[in-house]
């Protein structure tokens, strides 16, 4: 068995030199770093990624009042008048 090009200079990955470091600046108030913007991305899409996490699965509040509009006996009369104005709008009648 023979098995080619399994190494780090395969063609068929690139290779990809790391961007140069700039200079570390100190500021009055200390020492500053700078972020490259893929690493600026990297941490928004982690931040929503929680943020998405964190958010519960259910909306307790939303069935609730749902389930409240349903229960009333104008809700669905209110709504296929509300539907038909629009198709009538939108049909220019």
């Amino acid at each position: 068995m023979n098995i080619n090009r399994i190494n780090p200079l395969d063609p068929l990955f690139s290779v990809k030199k790391p961007e140069a470091m700039g200079r570390v600046e100190r500021s009055e108030r200390g020492q500053s770093i700078q972020v490259s913007s893929d690493a600026q991305l990297a941490h928004e899409r982690l931040y929503a990624l929680e943020a998405v996490r964190r958010a519960p699965d259910v909306r307790a509040d939303e069935i609730v009042r749902v389930q409240a509009a349903i229960a009333d006996p104008n809700y669905l009369n209110d709504k296929i008048e509300a539907l038909a104005d629009r198709l009538l709008d939108a049909w220019n009648w």
